[in-house]
């Protein structure tokens, strides 16, 4: 479930690869990258 804050919602990810085109644009996009026991919006 995604952390609505007052202007912007908190998108969250999670990756079992480390492909550094994928994380760059999540994380460019202000995505944060969490592990696979945490809440997460994408995987």
């Amino acid at each position: 479930v995604p952390t609505v804050g007052a202007d912007k919602m908190k998108v969250t990810f999670c990756t079992d690869m480390d492909k550094s085109v994928i994380v760059y644009n999540f994380e460019k996009r202000g995505w944060t990258q969490v592990g696979p026991e945490d809440d997460w919006n994408f995987y």
